[in-house]
């Protein structure tokens, strides 16, 4: 069974494995490369025989992990989106607690997270997905709840390992937005843009530097908190070439896209970067993480 993080191992995750006894989600955002995916190349799948309506699979319930997984559970969908019944997360949670695994769950709904706190593997990260402070502009493209919504849920989550993904990046309010990430006090941010060509209003590099330089270098580390991280990914940026890097294809890869490389910052750790071109030499400058 799951125990609590041992102090080495309180870093950002990177999941080595991917689970999914559930598939799909309500909040048909236009970006979801899994909607896509499923909708189009995987449409004629048995396991996807519902396309991208919450869907249970029972026998993945059935699948093992090691101590040595790092397990993203449900990455082709969302577990906590209101249209996957309590008993299916109960379920998922309940096999997870029986596993040696450590689990990395993300959702866009983390008011549910409060529901099932007894219930999570004590050894898990808990994140949500806010990718703008801009209620009116995530609810443009995105029927899941408002960004400020999900930032107060995960404020008031009484949980020791929480996760802040800013990823697809849309034109946010810089000091509203760094504070929010500020107050959730998480373990791990991701910060990109999207990779995906699906025309969202993003914001300037200039601005997203500003973002990362605040909540990377410019944060004090929490006392009594494992050191906090932002791991910067390169994908399409608003008026430039998309960035050339390779990505790395390997287990320890928290994404299989066709661009990007991850890397991670220590808090007050890096200063960030000036151009693309420095981005893109300083997420060169190590593996995958």
């Amino acid at each position: 069974m799951s125990g609590p993080l041992a102090p080495a191992e309180r870093r950002p995750f990177s999941p080595t494995r991917s689970w999914n006894p559930v598939t799909g989600c309500t909040h048909r955002c236009t970006y979801c490369w899994a909607m896509r995916l499923i909708e189009t190349k995987l449409k004629d799948h048995p396991k996807y025989r519902n396309g991208f309506s919450p869907t249970l699979h029972p026998e993945e319930l059935s699948r093992r992990f090691t101590a040595r997984d790092v397990v993203f559970v449900v990455d082709m969908g969302d577990l906590f989106s209101e249209g996957v019944p309590d008993d299916w997360i109960r379920a998922v949670l309940r096999r997870a607690r029986e596993s040696p695994a450590r689990y990395l769950f993300l959702t866009k709904n983390p008011a549910r997270y409060h529901r099932f706190l007894e219930e999570f593997p004590r050894s898990s990260v808990l994140g949500a997905t806010i990718e703008t402070n801009r209620d009116d502009l995530a609810m443009s493209v995105s029927r899941a709840p408002p960004p400020s919504q999900r930032y107060k849920a995960m404020r008031d989550l009484p949980w020791p390992h929480k996760y802040v993904s800013i990823e697809p990046v849309m034109e946010f309010d810089l000091e509203e937005l760094a504070s929010w990430v500020e107050e959730i006090r998480p373990v791990s941010v991701h910060v990109g843009y999207d990779n995906w060509n699906s025309r969202l209003p993003e914001p300037p590099l200039w601005k997203v530097r500003a973002l990362i330089e605040r909540v990377s270098t410019g944060r004090p580390c929490h006392r009594g908190q494992p050191q906090g991280a932002v791991v910067l990914r390169v994908g399409q940026v608003k008026g430039a070439k998309r960035a050339q890097v390779a990505l790395k294809r390997g287990r320890h890869c928290l994404s299989r896209r066709a661009i990007g490389v991850d890397k991670v910052i220590p808090c007050g750790g890096l200063s960030p970067p000036t151009s693309l071109g420095s981005l893109k030499t300083n997420l060169r400058s190590g593996p995958c993480q």
